[in-house]
Parts: structure tokens; C-alpha cells; sequence
């Protein structure tokens, strides 16, 4: 059909638009997101509600990374809002930052609240055509879900690229292997 591409024996719609029957319908795009393939994804600072993408709304002494908030060193979250830590609160944070650090596959994501030996607990791929596919991820981890995807470069392997800084970390220490036509494991050094 019109606005679709042929890979393989299959066809499957350009990016911006998705699949509908036999035809390729455009993605109707909200104020503050983009397309990534076949799908939207609000903007940094936005989170999906519906069929729009609404600003977070950020608390003092808190910073923002993709699609959520996060408390700045030296304070912790509380419902919506980020309090100062005691001083016993802060060297408990500090001594498992360092054993995080110290046991290399845990070590935390620039900022985010999970590691690397989540990504491989809690990712798999799903490969929509013959060179890409699609990270599936539960919990906390769809944030890796929506800035990454998976490009086949010689299946049964592939290797994960995201967009942005703050998961740079999974694309250079984690790959992916097939384990059937379409589903894959992640796996991290």
C-alpha cells in the first residue's frame, strides 16, 4: 500500500504511520511528542495521558530525565515532592552508590534507578522486521522501552540504539540474541 515499504516477502508501513488492514494510516501526532517508527512518544518533560503528552509538573530541588522527575543528590522523594536527607539518610545513599559502582553490571544509569542487570531481567526484544525491533520492558524500565530499539545487524544478533545521553550506558554494554523468529534476550557485560 501507499506510505509502505517492502522488506523481505513482507511489507510494513513507513515511519509516522501504522498498520490498519491492508492499508498504512498516519499517526495522529499529539503537541509535544514524536514518532519513532510506528508509534509516538511525548517529548522529554512530558508524559503521555490519554492521546496527548502533559508536562510534568516538576518539584523544587528535583530534575527531569525523559519522562519522569527525579530528587537531586542530597534529598529524597516523598509523594510529589523532594525533602532534604539526614546526614545518616545521605552516607547510607552514599555506601550503596559505591557498592553499586564496585559490582560493575549493577552500577546505576547516569541518573536513572535501575541497572544494567535490571535491563537484562526486565528487557526483551521483539524484532518487527528483518534489521529492527522493539524493546519490551516492564516497570520502571519503560523509559529504556520508549528510547531504545534493537537493530538486527546479523541475526540472530543485534545491538541497541537509544536516543539520548542518559542510556548510553545500554547501548554499549548490552546486545541482543534471538531466541525464536520474533523474541529476543538482552543480555549485559
Amino acid at each position: 500500500p501507499v506510505n509502505a515499504q517492502v522488506v523481505g516477502n513482507a511489507w510494513y508501513c513507513n515511519s509516522g504511520f501504522r498498520r490498519v488492514g491492508n492499508a498504512c494510516v498516519a499517526l495522529d501526532v499529539p503537541v509535544n511528542a514524536q514518532v519513532v517508527g510506528n508509534a509516538w512518544y511525548c517529548n522529554s518533560g512530558f508524559r503521555r495521558v490519554g492521546n496527548a503528552c502533559v508536562a510534568l509538573d516538576v518539584p523544587v530541588n528535583a530534575q527531569v530525565v525523559g519522562n519522569a522527575w527525579y530528587c537531586n543528590s542530597g534529598f529524597r522523594r516523598a509523594g510529589d515532592a523532594c525533602v532534604e536527607m539526614t546526614p545518616e539518610e545521605i552516607l547510607a545513599q552514599q555506601r550503596l552508590a559505591i557498592a553499586i559502582r564496585a559490582s560493575g553490571l549493577n552500577e546505576n544509569l547516569e541518573g536513572q534507578s535501575f541497572s544494567l542487570r535490571d535491563v537484562e531481567r526486565r528487557c526483551e526484544a521483539y524484532k518487527y522486521s528483518d534489521r529492527y525491533g522493539d524493546l519490551e520492558c516492564r516497570g520502571e524500565l519503560r523509559a529504556v522501552q520508549r528510547r531504545c530499539e534493537v537493530y538486527f545487524y546479523d541475526p540472530p544478533n543485534g545491538e541497541i540504539e537509544c536516543r539520548g545521553s542518559e542510556f548510553r550506558a545500554v547501548e554499549r554494554r548490552c546486545t541482543v540474541t534471538l531466541y525464536s523468529d520474533r523474541y529476543g534476550d538482552v543480555s549485559c557485560r
